[in-house]
């Protein structure tokens, strides 16, 4: 971040913010699918009135990853003192452009399975597979008096032999196969654009290093992408509890309170796993060098110094996660959220401390 301009340190930095948004969009087509699946075994109403707003919220989120690829090009290209004759000799498919180009390609693609799923949506939403017990009877007078008796009698019989009704009104609806194939194929489309979008930017369009075979540099590339995606489960949680929370602001319709205490534990689950791997490897790295007597390098203050609110925002999810009245403490998700914007700042903070001093 040295000699560039004041202008693009400050892009940098709300860019380096911004990234939080377009982690969450690149998980949330998992989170949906298996929303999806998880409709199959019962709560059917409550994982489609999910997916239906987390879909919306990633196509929203979604739009900033085009963005800020596209962004990190021209500031690539400032910092280093670009003149008009080379970005006027500058190509897409240059080898060194072909992968920002190929990432935000993989972001349109994944925004346009996202925009399909919508589309069902508005035209032809999902339906759960058995009807509400609280629907009005929609047959005329004639049909029900001709079998008013018998049904009287049947759910007099099955009320005597019902168990007692277990917390939520989504536990007997579920959602049929044929209904939710083609969405989750979507879903899962979506998700393979948004891991390439984070393949991309790393490979090497121009073969491997010197020295090093296509099969170590693909290996190496997918680990590092695996990892990275993975992280991104913590943001899509966060941002799925706060849809969740302004959802319950203005009133939005959910089957029952107790449903939406499960639909903030599902989110609260997503949160808190995306970082626990991250967590548990650097503060085991931090430890052993403690142990063994050797002074952290300078490249790996940095990273000490962020992994404190990494940790912190966990234990906030975790919360989340363990308490019975999930709904009244979803403030514990925007404390969470602001120590990521304090972990993604630090870097430019310790820097313009250092400038100062």
């Amino acid at each position: 971040m040295q000699n560039i301009p004041e202008g693009l340190f400050y892009w940098q930095w709300a860019s380096n913010i911004l990234n939080i948004g377009m982690s969450a969009a690149a998980a949330l087509p998992v989170i949906m699918a298996l929303t999806l699946l998880a409709g199959r075994r019962g709560n059917a109403r409550l994982c489609i009135l999910g997916t239906q707003k987390l879909t919306r919220l990633a196509l929203g989120l979604g739009l900033l990853g085009p963005l800020l690829t596209a962004t990190d090009l021209a500031a690539t290209l400032i910092s280093l003192g670009g003149s008009s004759s080379l970005l006027n000799s500058l190509s897409l498919w240059d080898d060194a452009v072909l992968p920002y180009t190929t990432t935000v390609l993989a972001w349109i693609g994944g925004l346009c399975c996202l925009w399909i799923v919508a589309y069902l949506d508005g035209r032809s939403p999902l339906a759960a597979g058995l009807p509400d017990e609280g629907a009005p009877d929609k047959d005329g007078p004639a049909a029900k008096s001709g079998a008013g008796a018998a049904s009287k009698s049947r759910s007099t019989r099955k009320a005597r032999r019902a168990p007692a009704p277990v917390e939520g009104s989504g536990r007997s609806d579920q959602l049929a196969g044929e209904a939710m194939r083609g969405r989750l194929c979507l879903y899962l489309m979506a998700a393979v654009c948004f891991f390439a979008a984070q393949l991309l930017p790393n490979w090497s369009f121009s073969g491997p290093p010197q020295g090093m075979e296509w099969g170590r540099m693909v290996s190496a590339l997918l680990g590092a992408a695996t990892h990275n995606y993975f992280t991104c489960f913590a943001p899509a949680g966060a941002f799925a509890l706060l849809a969740l929370f302004f959802f319950h602001r203005k009133g939005e319709p959910f089957p029952a309170v107790a449903d939406l205490e499960k639909a903030a534990r599902w989110c609260a689950l997503w949160a808190l796993i995306g970082y626990i791997p991250r967590c548990i490897d650097r503060w085991g790295l931090f430890i052993g060098l403690s142990f063994s007597g050797q002074s952290l390098p300078d490249w790996l203050m940095p990273q000490a110094a962020g992994l404190v609110p990494m940790t912190l925002a966990v234990a906030c999810w975790a919360i989340l996660f363990t308490v019975r009245s999930r709904v009244r403490l979803l403030w514990l998700n925007w404390l969470a959220l602001a120590l990521l914007v304090v972990r993604q700042s630090l870097p430019f903070i310790l820097y313009l401390l250092r400038s100062a001093s």
